[in-house]
Protein backbone atom coordinates (compact mmCIF):
# COMPACT_ATOMS: atom_id res chain seq x y z
CA UNK A 1 0.00 0.00 0.00
CA UNK A 2 1.40 3.39 -0.87
CA UNK A 3 2.24 5.63 1.85
CA UNK A 4 -0.59 7.30 3.73
CA UNK A 5 -0.84 10.83 3.33
CA UNK A 6 0.00 13.79 6.36
CA UNK A 7 -2.45 13.02 9.35
CA UNK A 8 -3.02 14.30 12.86
CA UNK A 9 -6.46 14.54 14.85
CA UNK A 10 -8.97 17.22 15.93
CA UNK A 11 -7.94 18.59 18.79
CA UNK A 12 -10.17 22.10 19.34
CA UNK A 13 -13.63 22.95 17.01
CA UNK A 14 -13.84 26.36 17.63
CA UNK A 15 -16.84 29.46 16.25
CA UNK A 16 -17.26 32.85 16.04
CA UNK A 17 -20.38 33.92 17.99
CA UNK A 18 -20.31 37.72 17.51
CA UNK A 19 -18.91 40.14 14.67
CA UNK A 20 -18.05 42.46 17.83
CA UNK A 21 -14.68 40.80 18.56
CA UNK A 22 -12.00 38.57 16.58
CA UNK A 23 -12.87 35.68 19.41
CA UNK A 24 -13.91 32.18 18.91
CA UNK A 25 -15.41 30.10 21.60
CA UNK A 26 -14.81 25.97 21.22
CA UNK A 27 -17.77 23.86 20.54
CA UNK A 28 -16.55 20.24 20.15
CA UNK A 29 -18.08 19.63 16.78
CA UNK A 30 -19.90 21.61 14.21
CA UNK A 31 -21.43 21.32 10.99
CA UNK A 32 -19.79 22.77 7.97
CA UNK A 33 -22.02 23.98 4.83
CA UNK A 34 -20.49 23.64 1.63
CA UNK A 35 -23.53 26.06 -0.10
CA UNK A 36 -23.02 29.07 2.36
CA UNK A 37 -19.06 28.07 2.70
CA UNK A 38 -19.57 28.49 6.17
CA UNK A 39 -19.39 26.82 9.94
CA UNK A 40 -22.90 26.09 11.73
CA UNK A 41 -22.78 28.93 14.73
CA UNK A 42 -20.31 31.15 13.43
CA UNK A 43 -21.32 34.32 11.97
CA UNK A 44 -17.60 35.72 11.09
CA UNK A 45 -15.92 35.25 7.78
CA UNK A 46 -18.88 32.85 5.92
CA UNK A 47 -20.03 33.30 2.49
CA UNK A 48 -19.74 32.31 -0.55
CA UNK A 49 -18.78 35.52 -1.90
CA UNK A 50 -16.80 38.75 -0.14
CA UNK A 51 -15.35 41.76 -0.76
CA UNK A 52 -11.34 42.34 -1.66
CA UNK A 53 -9.92 43.61 1.21
CA UNK A 54 -6.37 43.80 2.30
CA UNK A 55 -6.14 40.61 2.34
CA UNK A 56 -7.03 40.60 -1.76
CA UNK A 57 -4.38 42.70 -2.68
CA UNK A 58 -4.06 42.29 -6.18
CA UNK A 59 -7.93 43.34 -6.48
CA UNK A 60 -9.46 46.45 -5.95
CA UNK A 61 -10.97 47.04 -2.58
CA UNK A 62 -14.50 46.04 -2.38
CA UNK A 63 -14.38 43.88 -5.54
CA UNK A 64 -16.77 40.85 -5.37
CA UNK A 65 -14.13 37.84 -4.97
CA UNK A 66 -14.47 34.14 -4.33
CA UNK A 67 -14.06 33.55 -0.28
CA UNK A 68 -11.07 31.61 0.14
CA UNK A 69 -10.91 32.38 3.92
CA UNK A 70 -14.05 31.11 5.71
CA UNK A 71 -11.78 28.89 7.88
CA UNK A 72 -8.99 29.11 10.33
CA UNK A 73 -6.75 26.42 11.03
CA UNK A 74 -3.50 25.70 13.21
CA UNK A 75 -0.94 23.10 14.95
CA UNK A 76 -1.19 22.40 18.61
CA UNK A 77 2.96 23.08 17.66
CA UNK A 78 2.48 26.39 16.49
CA UNK A 79 0.14 27.58 19.37
CA UNK A 80 2.85 26.14 21.92
CA UNK A 81 5.70 28.29 19.71
CA UNK A 82 3.61 31.45 19.65
CA UNK A 83 2.68 30.81 23.68
CA UNK A 84 6.31 30.30 24.56
CA UNK A 85 7.65 33.19 22.90
CA UNK A 86 4.93 35.40 24.52
CA UNK A 87 5.42 34.03 28.08
CA UNK A 88 1.94 33.36 28.62
CA UNK A 89 1.52 31.19 32.23
CA UNK A 90 -0.75 28.25 32.32
CA UNK A 91 -2.71 30.01 35.48
CA UNK A 92 -2.90 33.52 33.98
CA UNK A 93 -4.13 31.36 30.68
CA UNK A 94 -6.97 29.53 32.56
CA UNK A 95 -7.96 32.88 34.04
CA UNK A 96 -8.58 34.94 31.12
CA UNK A 97 -10.47 31.60 29.78
CA UNK A 98 -12.91 32.34 32.53
CA UNK A 99 -13.01 36.32 31.38
CA UNK A 100 -13.63 34.67 27.67
CA UNK A 101 -16.64 32.32 28.87
CA UNK A 102 -18.45 35.62 30.89
CA UNK A 103 -17.98 37.74 27.89
CA UNK A 104 -19.49 35.17 25.41
CA UNK A 105 -21.89 33.74 27.91
CA UNK A 106 -20.75 30.32 27.79
CA UNK A 107 -19.76 27.42 30.33
CA UNK A 108 -15.83 27.36 30.31
CA UNK A 109 -14.37 24.37 30.01
CA UNK A 110 -12.32 22.50 32.44
CA UNK A 111 -8.93 22.59 31.17
CA UNK A 112 -5.59 23.05 33.16
CA UNK A 113 -2.09 23.13 31.97
CA UNK A 114 -0.90 23.28 28.35
CA UNK A 115 -4.43 22.48 27.31
CA UNK A 116 -5.23 25.97 28.97
CA UNK A 117 -2.86 27.85 27.13
CA UNK A 118 -4.07 26.24 24.09
CA UNK A 119 -7.13 27.23 24.13
CA UNK A 120 -7.03 30.40 25.29
CA UNK A 121 -4.34 31.54 22.47
CA UNK A 122 -6.28 29.83 19.83
CA UNK A 123 -9.73 31.76 21.07
CA UNK A 124 -7.61 34.96 20.89
CA UNK A 125 -6.42 34.08 17.31
CA UNK A 126 -9.93 33.50 16.21
CA UNK A 127 -9.20 29.97 14.91
CA UNK A 128 -11.73 27.43 13.61
CA UNK A 129 -9.87 24.00 14.13
CA UNK A 130 -6.84 23.46 16.11
CA UNK A 131 -4.93 20.03 14.46
CA UNK A 132 -3.12 18.15 17.33
CA UNK A 133 -0.24 15.63 16.54
CA UNK A 134 0.47 16.54 12.71
CA UNK A 135 2.25 13.90 11.13
CA UNK A 136 3.54 14.93 7.57
CA UNK A 137 5.08 12.47 4.73
CA UNK A 138 8.44 11.18 5.46
CA UNK A 139 8.15 11.82 9.30
CA UNK A 140 8.09 15.88 8.91
CA UNK A 141 6.32 17.68 11.46
CA UNK A 142 6.65 21.07 10.22
CA UNK A 143 2.53 22.34 9.91
CA UNK A 144 3.30 24.89 7.07
CA UNK A 145 4.99 22.05 4.82
CA UNK A 146 1.50 21.44 3.39
CA UNK A 147 0.84 23.03 0.06
CA UNK A 148 -1.90 25.46 -1.24
CA UNK A 149 -5.22 23.32 -2.47
CA UNK A 150 -5.14 20.17 -0.25
CA UNK A 151 -8.20 18.94 1.26
CA UNK A 152 -8.24 17.82 4.67
CA UNK A 153 -11.21 16.44 7.32
CA UNK A 154 -12.17 13.14 9.41
CA UNK A 155 -10.72 10.32 7.04
CA UNK A 156 -10.38 6.70 6.96
CA UNK A 157 -7.44 5.51 6.84
CA UNK A 158 -7.55 2.22 5.73
CA UNK A 159 -10.21 3.14 2.94
CA UNK A 160 -8.12 6.39 2.02
CA UNK A 161 -11.60 8.60 2.35
CA UNK A 162 -12.89 11.50 4.22
CA UNK A 163 -15.79 10.52 6.05
CA UNK A 164 -16.94 13.98 6.99
CA UNK A 165 -16.30 18.07 6.32
CA UNK A 166 -14.02 18.81 4.23
CA UNK A 167 -11.64 21.97 3.75
CA UNK A 168 -9.55 23.02 1.31
CA UNK A 169 -6.31 24.97 2.47
CA UNK A 170 -5.88 28.06 0.33
CA UNK A 171 -3.24 29.91 2.03
CA UNK A 172 -1.08 30.26 5.03
CA UNK A 173 -2.13 32.79 7.54
CA UNK A 174 -0.75 36.06 8.24
CA UNK A 175 -0.07 37.74 11.83
CA UNK A 176 -2.40 40.93 12.53
CA UNK A 177 -2.40 43.04 15.23
CA UNK A 178 -6.53 42.02 16.06
CA UNK A 179 -5.40 38.71 18.22
CA UNK A 180 -2.85 40.93 20.25
CA UNK A 181 -5.29 42.87 21.30
CA UNK A 182 -7.56 40.03 22.44
CA UNK A 183 -4.75 38.44 23.73
CA UNK A 184 -4.14 41.96 25.83
CA UNK A 185 -7.76 42.38 27.14
CA UNK A 186 -8.52 38.94 28.29
CA UNK A 187 -5.09 37.66 29.34
CA UNK A 188 -5.10 38.51 33.33
CA UNK A 189 -1.60 40.33 32.63
CA UNK A 190 0.35 42.91 31.21
CA UNK A 191 2.67 41.53 28.14
CA UNK A 192 5.57 44.15 27.83
CA UNK A 193 4.80 45.24 23.66
CA UNK A 194 2.38 42.51 22.79
CA UNK A 195 1.67 43.64 19.49
CA UNK A 196 5.37 43.80 17.68
CA UNK A 197 6.22 40.27 19.65
CA UNK A 198 3.09 38.63 18.65
CA UNK A 199 3.91 39.41 14.99
CA UNK A 200 7.22 38.42 15.36
CA UNK A 201 6.29 35.49 17.20
CA UNK A 202 3.49 34.17 14.92
CA UNK A 203 5.41 34.80 11.71
CA UNK A 204 5.67 31.45 9.86
CA UNK A 205 3.74 29.88 12.85
CA UNK A 206 -0.07 31.46 11.95
CA UNK A 207 -1.32 28.15 10.35
CA UNK A 208 -3.69 28.18 7.09
CA UNK A 209 -7.13 29.62 6.15
CA UNK A 210 -9.14 27.82 3.91
CA UNK A 211 -12.61 27.24 2.20
CA UNK A 212 -15.79 24.47 3.07
CA UNK A 213 -15.25 22.29 0.22
CA UNK A 214 -17.78 18.86 1.70
CA UNK A 215 -20.71 19.44 3.84
CA UNK A 216 -20.41 17.40 7.29
CA UNK A 217 -19.37 17.44 10.48
CA UNK A 218 -16.07 17.74 12.94
CA UNK A 219 -16.16 16.05 15.90
CA UNK A 220 -13.37 16.65 18.29
CA UNK A 221 -10.74 13.78 18.50
CA UNK A 222 -11.47 12.59 15.04
CA UNK A 223 -8.35 11.92 12.89
CA UNK A 224 -7.84 13.93 10.22
CA UNK A 225 -6.49 13.38 6.74
CA UNK A 226 -4.58 16.11 4.58
CA UNK A 227 -4.53 14.89 0.77
CA UNK A 228 -4.64 17.02 -2.28
CA UNK A 229 -7.31 17.28 -4.80
CA UNK A 230 -7.58 13.65 -7.03
CA UNK A 231 -5.18 11.94 -4.65
CA UNK A 232 -5.82 9.33 -1.92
Amino acid sequence: MSTPPPLGHLELILVAPSTAEFCTVPVGDAEFDVVSNRIEGSVRNGGQVIAADVRSPSYQRYTPVLNRQSVSLISDADLDHIAGELGLEEEACGKGLQSLAAAYEVLPREVEGAAAVRLFLAQCLGVNVVIGGFRGTGGIQDFLVLPPGVDFGPYDVEHRKFTGATVMVTRVNTPCAQPAAMIGKYYPEVVEGLAKRFIVAARGRRGFVGMVVRSGRMVEGEGVGFVPFGGR
